[in-house]
C-alpha cells in the first residue's frame, strides 16, 4: 500500500502478520489520484497523478518502486506516458504490459485515451481509445487476453 502525498509504502508480511512502513527514495511525494500496480513477478509501478489544474509533469510520469532488501526502497523513473493521467485505472496483462485507461485530464482527450506500457522495453504505446471516456473507474485483465473497464464517471 502507498501513502498519498508521502514517500512511504506499507509492506505487509503475511507470514509474520506484521506491517512495515518503508521510505521510498524519490524526489517528489506520491501525488494524489495516482494509480499503482504490482505485477505477478512482483514489480511495483506508480503511474500518473497530481494537480490537474497546474498540469505538473507527474501526470505523465511512471516510476518503478524497487525493494532493494533494505528499509529504504528505490524509485526508478521510467518512460513517460503520452497523456496526463489523474483518476485513471491501470492493470497488468501477461506480466509484460501495463494498460492505462481514462483520465480526468481533458487535454488531448486523455479521458478516452488508452496506453500500453511494455515493461521489458520501457516504452509506452497508444492503443485503441475507450468507446466512452471516463475517470475514477476500474479495470482488470481476464485470461491474459482481455482488458475490462468498469463504471466510472463519463
Amino acid at each position: 500500500m502507498l501513502e498519498r502525498d508521502s514517500k512511504y509504502v506499507y509492506e505487509y508480511d503475511l507470514a509474520k502478520k506484521v506491517v512495515y512502513r518503508r521510505q521510498v527514495n524519490m524526489q517528489q511525494t506520491f501525488q494524489h489520484n495516482f494509480s499503482y500496480i504490482q505485477t505477478p513477478s512482483n514489480k511495483l509501478f506508480v503511474v500518473g497523478g497530481g494537480d490537474i489544474q497546474r498540469k505538473p509533469p507527474s501526470l505523465k510520469q511512471c516510476f518503478q518502486i524497487v525493494n532493494n532488501k533494505s528499509n529504504v526502497f528505490d524509485s526508478l523513473s521510467m518512460d513517460d506516458m503520452k497523456y496526463g493521467r489523474h483518476g485513471h485505472a491501470v492493470c497488468c496483462l501477461n506480466d509484460k504490459f501495463l494498460i492505462v485507461t481514462g483520465s480526468r485530464c481533458e487535454d488531448d482527450e486523455a479521458f478516452k485515451r488508452c496506453e500500453q506500457y511494455n515493461i521489458d522495453l520501457d516504452l509506452w504505446f497508444e492503443i485503441p481509445n475507450l468507446n466512452v471516456g471516463r475517470h475514477y473507474h476500474s479495470s482488470c485483465t481476464f485470461a491474459d487476453r482481455f482488458v475490462f473497464v468498469f463504471c466510472g464517471i463519463a
